[in-house]
C-alpha cells in the first residue's frame, strides 16, 4: 500500500494552476481601486454570554457566517449564536478558546495559481490534528479578484484537497466554494 508521504508527494506534483479564468470583464473591477491588504483588526473583545451550542440540524446549527476580522469573540454576538464561522483561511485566530463561543470554526483552502493555500503538507498536518470538521474548497473561484480558477483547474485543486483532508482524516466532511451568480458559465463547475 503507499504511503501518505507518497501519496501526497502524488497530489502535489498533479498540475492544476496557471490557467486563464474566462470572468467576464465586467465583474472585474476598475483599475482604480485598491483592496486593502488587511481588514481592520478590533482593538478589543466583547465579553459574551454563556450560550448553549445549537442543536444538531437545527437552523442555527446549520447557519454560519464569515467573519473579516481574525477574532470572532470582536463581535457581539446574540443567542441563538450561528452554529459555525469562517474566515476565508484555514488558520483559528480566536483570542480565546472556541469552545467559549459554541460556534465551530470551518476552514477554507484557498487556489492560487501556484497551488492550494495552505501547501498539501501543511494542510495534510491541520486536517489530522481538527477531525471531524467540514472543509471549504476555494471561495468563489469564478471570479478573477478570488480564486480566479476555471471549472477543470477547480475540479483539479478540489480533488487534491479533498485527497489530502481525506487521507488526513477519513471523518471529514468536503464541500465546494461557493459561485458568485448562476450563470450559463458558472454552472460548468458543478458539472
Amino acid at each position: 500500500p503507499a504511503t501518505p508521504d507518497r501519496l501526497l508527494n502524488q497530489l502535489a506534483a498533479l498540475p492544476c494552476g496557471n490557467t486563464v479564468s474566462e470572468t467576464p470583464e465586467t465583474l472585474v473591477p476598475p483599475s482604480n481601486v485598491v483592496a486593502p491588504e488587511d481588514w481592520p483588526r478590533p482593538q478589543q473583545t466583547i465579553p459574551l454570554d454563556p450560550a448553549p451550542t445549537p442543536p444538531a440540524f437545527s437552523l442555527a446549527w446549520r447557519m454560519g457566517v464569515s467573519i473579516p476580522s481574525a477574532d470572532p469573540f470582536a463581535f457581539d454576538w446574540q443567542i441563538p449564536r450561528p452554529g459555525w464561522y469562517l474566515n476565508w483561511s484555514t488558520e483559528e485566530r480566536a483570542s480565546r478558546p472556541l469552545a467559549d463561543l459554541r460556534m465551530e470554526f470551518t476552514p477554507m483552502v484557498r487556489l492560487r495559481p501556484e497551488g492550494l493555500v495552505p501547501d498539501i503538507l501543511t494542510l495534510y498536518a491541520q486536517a489530522r490534528q481538527n477531525p471531524g470538521r467540514i472543509w471549504f474548497i476555494g471561495n468563489e473561484p469564478d471570479v478573477r479578484w478570488q480564486d480566479d480558477a476555471p471549472p477543470d483547474e477547480y475540479a483539479c485543486y478540489y480533488r487534491q484537497a479533498h485527497q489530502v483532508i481525506k487521507l488526513a482524516d477519513p471523518t471529514a466532511q468536503v464541500a465546494i466554494g461557493g459561485i458568485s451568480q448562476v450563470t450559463p458559465l458558472r454552472l460548468r463547475y458543478l458539472d
